[in-house]
């Protein structure tokens, strides 16, 4: 049997040109691989880590000497609060500063150290960079712990004077006492009680009448509705009025007055530490910086302290005035029970109100109804009357035809 392709002619020659094996040609060597530096850590990981993360929003405008140069300086229009809190937590140790520096010593290469360790190194540099950088956490903290605080002193003063000098605060109170005591009296269930406890004016929207139908307060309300004109003023109350009183049933005095304290210390801790800061350089600017700090503070807070001491003596004399001891009864509990009553006023007498219109509205529809129900009758009464003219009109006619004809 013959395996001869006929009729086509294939060049093998060609294919084993094209499908040869090739042996492997041995590159010549290039010289030695470059090694990989190793980069140098000395940071504890986690912090290495943060401060990275830190460094990371400053770095896309400032290098690492600007930096540094504005915490030397206490520059708060670059950190805010967040910011010195967090650089007080990236002061290396001394240990990792020693690290750091027996490594560049023994002719380390400085750029071959970690991105936290090329900031760090210089950073530690900085002078008494503990001490500085607090005083630079109470230059950023101050104003905005004063505008917190400053609100809540004015809240206490201004509510103890509107509870203890406002005329129709003492009104209503009077007219609930001259109420109380005459429902007590002769009571031997009460002991025949004058006067009342602080506590029993929240009890007022609660204590219901003999029918059960109303409650003392919308009886007392009605009252004052229904009397003088110029006692109705009496349960007229403004917003401002309702939300100031509201703002003194959330304020919390310990927490004022702990805020105000640890203010007043470390404010106090600053100013101390601040004059025995060395400069680091001639353009150290930190005393200056701190100094016209210091001044305006220093005032501001000598002014919350008295305004605090004032409020408060306002607030003891306010809560004594309505027969409680104010180391007994704190801001919160004694202008809630104020706040309570002062809304249950304004809605009781809103409400008393829109009953008022809406039975007076009825009253109104039943008298136009009666009267269209008149009208409809009358003419139903009179109709034989009109009948019997008609009838006799008739009849005239009926004659002066007869008499005509």
């Amino acid at each position: 049997m013959s395996f001869e392709l006929t009729g086509f002619k294939i060049d093998f020659s060609q294919i084993e040109s094209k499908f040869a094996v090739v042996a492997p040609v041995k590159k010549e060597d290039d010289g030695p691989k470059k090694v990989e530096k190793t980069v140098m850590v000395f940071l504890d990981p986690k912090v290495a880590q943060n401060l990275n993360i830190w460094l990371a929003k400053y770095k896309r405008s400032m290098t690492n000497e600007q930096i540094i140069k504005a915490a030397q300086n206490l520059d708060k229009s670059i950190f805010d609060q967040q910011a010195v809190a967090a650089l007080l937590t990236f002061i290396p140790s001394a240990d990792e500063v020693s690290a750091m520096k027996d490594y560049l010593d023994d002719k380390g290469d400085f750029n071959l150290m970690g991105a936290a360790e090329q900031f760090s190194f210089p950073f530690s540099k900085v002078t008494n960079l503990d001490q500085r950088l607090k005083c630079f956490q109470i230059l950023v903290d101050f104003e905005p712990k004063k505008v917190d605080l400053v609100p809540d002193i004015a809240t206490l003063d201004k509510c103890s004077k509107f509870i203890s000098s406002d005329k129709r605060v003492e009104r209503f109170c009077e007219v609930i006492l001259h109420i109380g005591n005459f429902l007590n009296n002769g009571n031997k269930r009460l002991g025949e009680a004058c006067g009342f406890k602080l506590e029993t004016i929240a009890k007022l929207g609660d204590t219901k009448t003999s029918d059960n139908k109303k409650t003392i307060l919308e009886v007392v309300i009605e009252m004052i509705m229904d009397g003088k004109e110029d006692h109705r003023n009496i349960i007229e109350f403004t917003k401002d009025e309702v939300d100031l009183i509201s703002a003194g049933a959330r304020l919390s005095l310990p927490t004022v007055e702990a805020e105000l304290k640890l203010l007043q210390k470390t404010f106090n801790a600053a100013t101390e530490m601040a004059p025995k800061i060395t400069p680091t350089d001639d353009t150290d600017k930190f005393l200056d910086t701190f100094t016209a700090f210091s001044s305006k503070a220093g005032d501001d807070m000598t002014a919350m302290a008295k305004d605090f001491e004032t409020a408060l003596a306002n607030y003891n004399s306010c809560v004594s005035l309505m027969g409680e001891e104010p180391a007994k009864m704190a801001p919160d509990e004694f202008f809630a029970i104020w706040q309570g009553l002062i809304s249950k006023i304004v809605a009781t007498s809103e409400k008393i109100v829109v009953e008022r219109e809406k039975a007076e509205k009825l009253v109104k529809r039943e008298q136009a109804k009666a009267a269209r129900e008149g009208a409809v009758k009358t003419p139903t009464a009179g109709a034989p009357a009109e009948a019997a003219t008609g009838d006799a009109a008739r009849g005239t006619r009926g004659r002066g035809r007869g008499r005509g004809a």
